[in-house]
């Protein structure tokens, strides 16, 4: 029996796309079945609140004045709001939301499957990664697009003919996108837009007479000005969950490093063992193991870049992003490193500009590692991300995200979706609100009618379900009161109230929080359901 050698499989595994008669061919093949996979995957899942927030908040704000008014506690810049404000007003579905931010993940598979310069094996693994397939393509936040800007920004610098003032407008897009894609906006300014080769950087003074370079600082200074006055936090707010540490700034970086290995294995803190969660993820104090097995997987990561060029970029973008996650939120959660992932991948970009002297992209001497050896802990990182995004999305297809979706769909079957609402918490209730396409409930974390949750400090999240809450809502409508909860109200609340339960759901949903059980007022016995006309 014949065998076939390592390096015979290697060239038929680098040879597949000829099947496909061109690489253009082989390109759309992959990129159809990528936005027939995230169609699917887009389709079956249900929405959850943070995702319906900006909506509500697109969909309520009767100008834009009054939307830049309304996004003063949520620290985000607007562009993501400005995109959904024109579908919002146009019709109250938030699946328009969904469908916007599935076109900007087709247009970011496409310009990581359209980089030909990288081997193809690479590209796909990169195009069906945990963020840009499923965390940032399936899930519809701002995180989408500002990844598809700062990509798009670094194609067009990278390209064999520069587009240089279209990257300085993408740039300038993305600061408006989200608040963690200024460092990396940054990097790429240096980086290929400032000293894109060895000898521009080793000729600074060039630059500084340049007048082009001083219009483009003057627009990205412009757009951090306005960015900074839009996420500039009023006295106010509400944040809890990212003011709960008592760290230096110092100390927080040591968190925000030990959990950034979450970068590359996108693991949620719920399948962590609890005994090792403060070790591997801290929350409440820097951990070493946590932050040396985050410099190591760097480092690795690092290794498998041919160029130093490309090494520094990765590196700076990730470390300037880390210290902005460690000035402003402390304890970043795993969706906000995957623009640490979209710095890779532009790396690689970077890593395929042609030598010098050659004039091709062939090896480099500043590389850590042999080619093969290189290429195979690259796979393995791209592999792990593609293994994270086929499950995520499969528990999406086969189980809800959050039970808004049914809820809503049961309470519009049951004659009940008119009805006057009583919603606790405030946050679970913006995915029925935004399902329901209701102008509002009435929350009793704020006592007051709202739609999107409003986080300041008049929010009072230990307040319980009295009385007057339901005497305030019953004042609005002669039908039944329901009260929406996402746990089970203790049978003493109950029974003072009068509520019985009317509807529970046991989906099991990946946002545990997201449950809901659902109580009418009234003397009716438990599991009775209402005509509600």
């Amino acid at each position: 029996m014949s065998t076939i050698s390592t390096t015979t499989v290697y060239q038929r595994v680098v040879s597949y796309p000829r099947l496909f008669g061109t690489a253009q061919r082989f390109e759309r093949f992959v990129f159809g079945v990528f936005g027939l996979l995230l169609g699917l995957v887009t389709w079956r899942h249900e929405m959850f609140h943070d995702e319906l927030q900006a909506w509500l908040i697109a969909r309520d704000s009767p100008t834009l004045s009054a939307l830049f008014h309304n996004l003063r506690y949520e620290g985000h810049p607007a562009l993501w709001h400005l995109l959904l404000y024109i579908p919002a007003h146009i019709s109250g579905n938030p699946v328009s939301m969904q469908v916007l931010n599935y076109l900007l993940a087709l247009a970011q598979g496409w310009l990581i499957l359209s980089a030909r310069r990288i081997q193809w094996y690479l590209l796909t693994l990169a195009a069906f990664s945990f963020f840009v397939f499923y965390g940032y393509g399936a899930v519809a936040r701002n995180y989408m697009l500002a990844m598809l800007l700062l990509t798009a920004a670094a194609r067009c610098f990278l390209s064999e003919r520069p587009r240089r003032w279209m990257g300085i407008v993408l740039l300038v897009l993305a600061i408006q996108a989200h608040f963690f894609a200024i460092p990396i906006a940054a990097v790429i300014f240096f980086w290929l837009y400032c000293f894109p080769d060895a000898e521009s950087l080793a000729r600074p003074a060039r630059l500084l007479r340049s007048g082009q370079f001083w219009v483009a600082l003057a627009l990205l200074l412009a757009s951090l000005i306005a960015a900074y006055f839009t996420v500039r936090p009023p006295a106010d707010i509400f944040t809890p969950a990212y003011t709960s540490g008592k760290e230096s700034l110092a100390g927080y970086f040591l968190i925000c490093e030990g959990r950034a290995w979450q970068a590359f294995f996108p693991i949620p803190g719920s399948y962590i063992p609890r005994d090792l969660l403060e070790v591997l993820v801290p929350r409440h104090h820097p951990s070493a193991v946590a932050a040396l097995l985050s410099l190591a997987v760097f480092l690795f990561v690092a290794a498998t870049l041919r160029t130093a060029r490309a090494r520094y970029f990765f590196l700076c973008a990730a470390f300037l992003d880390l210290v902005a996650f460690a000035a402003t939120v402390h304890f970043p959660p795993v969706r906000h490193y995957g623009l640490i992932f979209a710095s890779l991948v532009i790396a690689l970009f970077i890593d395929t500009l042609p030598d010098s002297n050659s004039g091709q992209p062939g090896r480099s001497r500043s590389s850590w590692l042999p080619n093969q050896v290189r290429t195979l802990l690259l796979v393995c990182f791209l592999g792990i991300q593609t293994m994270a995004a086929l499950v995520s999305a499969g528990l999406d297809v086969l189980r809800p995200y959050s039970e808004a979706k049914a809820t809503s769909q049961w309470l519009q079957r049951s004659g009940l979706a008119n009805n006057p609402m009583v919603i606790r918490p405030d946050y679970a209730g913006v995915g029925l609100i935004g399902y329901l396409q209701r102008p509002s409930a009435y929350y009793t974390t704020c006592r007051c009618f709202e739609s999107f949750v409003v986080w300041n400090t008049q929010r009072d999240e230990e307040h319980v379900l009295d009385q007057e809450d339901l005497n305030r809502v019953r004042e609005t409508s002669t039908l039944p009161t329901l009260v929406i909860m996402n746990a089970p109200l203790p049978d003493s609340t109950r029974e003072g109230l009068r509520l019985h339960l009317i509807q529970s759901f046991d989906q099991r949903p990946i946002y545990p929080d997201e449950r809901f059980f659902i109580y009418q007022e009234g003397s009716g016995q438990e599991g009775e359901t209402p005509s509600g006309n």
